[in-house]
């Protein structure tokens, strides 16, 4: 009988192991034995089962299968043909053997399987099913591993940009990408746009791996990456790494990307104050600018970004001049308020205690310390007299010792509120006169302070929007945020000033 010896392997791994030479091997012998006619070698090196197209050797075997240049096809086990879990491929392989009569020689089982024998047949489907089912068990084996590195705090693939991995497979900080990344987290925060900051890393030599250059995509995907704050995420789950930049700077980078986002320079040719800020009340889709000509004259308005040719949205449009002026007359009017300071923050101060309660609190604790310390003092002198045993002593100042630790603690408390009290009265003193300098000009802005102060005072988060509502009411309640006028590095606060009825309606 002629032969075609076919072999495979799947991985790299198994490459390595030299599965084919031992493949080789066995099929050689098991030919010899048997007293076959070799017709040809059939070789896979490293590719899967799970297609035939993309095994070129065992598409040449099939179509000389087709031409009948063999009687038998020779393989170490029948999983060797394929492991597809595609029921229509596996008909198609025996399909071509049973049409031309062309049997399977299994040489690690003896086995010489005649597809046209019904018995044989069945014994042929129920092996394919095993390996597709042993594929299958691989696989899940395989991610289960995967999984379990992850969340051990290990990286299974090329470390990024900023690390190297160590022997363990752990993260760790490659110090000289480490400062190049520092230093484009500074050059962002400093105001320059993504392109800018790759033009002045290019410029400086400070190139990725390989000396490829920066470009601005690159710059966006490694800003809004959680691993240079110290945390992996992962479909699995997160871990902590070490972190290149510290938590503050990283989410004042990913507030100036969003705040850049909604104010970057557009090339429009109208100016639309609320550029950015304003959401359909209906749907919650971002609302866009638009300028229309009808009778030759501009009429510039927000719509819902929705309301387009493949779907429409009830909320109608918000001519954009009436909005600015009533979002922008707001905003005066809020800043040029003497008392708006006080509006703004009583209700943070509502669910808080008073500077003398703190003080009062702080004297009684002072008391309760001073009394153990007598205590203390007491039972000393009780055990110099002989009056208590050494046990009683360590029980009784073991006990003192744990009031007095919890009155230190709950002090330390205290103190620290009482410090936010003085802290805070030195930003309401920053924030008053910042407030001042603006009173004093507001009325003389041009649209480019407009905006400059919007990026100010409105967090560039998506929980604070200007709502436009199908009634053509604005509700911009949650949206003002005083304290980034004293505060221009624009720290995150996540403050809701809603409640002050601060809607209007164009």
């Amino acid at each position: 009988m002629i032969a075609a010896l076919y072999c495979r392997v799947s991985s790299n791994s198994q490459r390595e192991k030299q599965t084919i030479e031992t493949q080789k091997r066995l099929l050689a012998d098991y030919a010899e034995h048997e007293g076959w006619e070799i017709s040809g070698w059939y070789i896979d090196d490293g590719i899967t089962g799970t297609s035939i197209e993309a095994r070129p050797a065992f598409t040449k075997l099939l179509s000389d299968a087709e031409a009948r240049k063999f009687d038998l096809i020779a393989v170490t086990d029948t999983d060797r043909l394929t492991r597809s879990d595609d029921p229509r491929q596996r008909a198609f392989i025996e399909y071509i053997l049973k049409e031309n009569g062309i049997k399977v020689a299994v040489a690690n089982t003896g086995e010489l399987l005649d597809l046209d024998n019904p018995m044989h047949e069945l014994i042929h489907t129920i092996k394919t099913w095993m390996a597709k089912e042993d594929r299958k068990k691989i696989l899940q084996r395989t991610i289960q591993g995967k999984k379990t590195k992850i969340l051990q705090g290990k990286h299974l693939f090329k470390p990024p940009y900023g690390y190297r991995k160590s022997e363990d497979g752990t993260l760790l900080i490659e110090e000289a990408e480490a400062k190049t990344i520092r230093r484009l987290f500074s050059c962002y925060l400093t105001g320059k746009s993504m392109y800018h900051v790759a033009q002045e890393l290019n410029a400086e030599g400070l190139y990725r791996r390989a000396g490829i250059r920066w470009t601005a995509g690159q710059i966006s995907a490694l800003l809004k990456n959680t691993l240079y704050k110290g945390e992996f995420r992962c479909k699995w789950g997160s871990f902590a790494v070490p972190p290149i930049v510290d938590e503050q700077t990283w989410q004042a980078a990913r507030q100036q990307v969003v705040s850049n986002t909604s104010f970057a320079k557009r090339r429009t040719k109208q100016d639309y104050l609320l550029r950015g800020l304003m959401y359909c009340g209906c749907c919650g889709f971002k609302m866009i600018a638009k300028t229309t000509y009808p009778k030759g004259k501009p009429y510039s308005y927000y719509r819902c970004l929705r309301n387009n040719r493949s779907s429409v949205c009830p909320m109608p449009t918000v001519g954009a001049k009436k909005a600015d002026a009533v979002v922008w007359e707001l905003i005066e009017s809020l800043i040029t308020q003497p008392d708006v300071l006080n509006r703004v923050l009583s209700a943070e101060r509502s669910d808080r205690q008073s500077e003398p309660a703190i003080r009062k609190e702080l004297e009684r604790l002072d008391r309760k310390l001073k009394a153990k310390h007598h205590e203390k003092s007491q039972i000393l002198r009780l055990y110099r007299k002989d009056l208590i045993s050494e046990a009683d002593l360590e029980e009784q100042l073991k006990e003192i010792k744990t009031a007095e630790e919890m009155i230190l603690a709950t002090r330390a408390l205290e103190e620290s509120k009482l410090a936010s009290f003085h802290m805070e009265k030195r930003k309401i003193q920053d924030l008053e006169s910042a407030l001042g300098r603006l009173r004093k000009d507001i009325d003389k802005f041009s649209f480019a302070q407009k905006r400059e102060l919007l990026r100010l005072i409105v967090p560039g988060d998506k929980i604070h929007r200007i709502i436009a509502n199908p009634d053509k009411s604005l509700d911009v309640n949650g949206v003002i945020d005083f304290r980034r006028l004293s505060e221009p590095e624009l720290q995150p606060t996540g403050t809701d000033y809603s409640g002050f009825g601060l809607s209007r309606s164009p």
